[in-house]
């Protein structure tokens, strides 16, 4: 079975791209008996001889939720606006994690730039890390020409913040790198990389997937 790109976050949980785990537009329920998570390791193991299979951990997933613009949607028309989806696991992960927030207007993004990391399918078995500026945006999507390619889909796409409180940076997850897609830009087509912003409406939808009341959803 091939792995999920994806994002954990709290304990029970990971943030991914439906098109991962769904290429369809009618409802559905997964049929797969678990899925395949990358363990983090610590740098100074990186390069010692553990055998491939310490390097990833089974998880079941108990339950998916995907946002009902993808389900209602038709196939031929759907967009990356809703490609995004929740899947709870059915023990923790017991790995890092970061937190998740609402996108800021690209030009409030911090030196105007995005990172993320996934596996890349020119990159088999490689973490690949990049950065990049941010080329243009909409509500839903940011548009950004970082050297990504098919397999880091659903890679969480982070910013750095820096807490003035505690004198540190943090790192937040302000979106989903989706994939490739042709834009219109004064005329001329051209080719970027995208990825799905987390905008007020999808916290407050993945928040309430995971708390179950929308009053206990108001920051981000």
């Amino acid at each position: 079975m091939a792995g999920i790109p994806g994002l954990l976050f709290l304990l029970f949980f990971l943030l991914c791209a439906v098109g991962q785990v769904s290429p369809y537009s009618a409802p559905w329920k997964p049929t797969w008996p678990a899925y395949r998570l990358p363990v983090v390791l610590p740098q100074s193991t990186l390069n010692s001889a553990m055998p491939e299979q310490m390097k990833f951990q089974w998880i079941r997933v108990k339950r998916t939720h995907v946002p009902k613009g993808w389900i209602k949607g038709n196939a031929n028309d759907i967009g990356m606006d809703y490609d995004y989806a929740l899947l709870e696991l059915k023990k923790p992960h017991k790995r890092k994690f970061m937190k998740i927030g609402v996108s800021p207007p690209a030009k409030q993004l911090p030196g105007g730039r995005i990172h993320f990391s996934g596996y890349d399918n020119d990159r088999p078995g490689n973490l690949v890390y990049r950065f990049c500026d941010v080329k243009d945006e909409t509500y839903d999507l940011l548009y950004q020409q970082c050297d990504a390619q098919p397999g880091a889909s659903g890679s969480g796409v982070y910013v750095r913040m820096w807490k003035r409180q505690q004198q540190k940076w943090e790192r937040k997850i302000i979106g989903i790198f989706s994939g490739h897609q042709w834009v219109d830009m004064n005329g001329s087509p051209q080719d970027f990389n995208v990825a799905v912003r987390i905008t007020p409406l999808k916290y407050a939808q993945i928040c309430y997937w995971i708390k179950g009341n929308y009053l206990d959803c108001r920051e981000g």
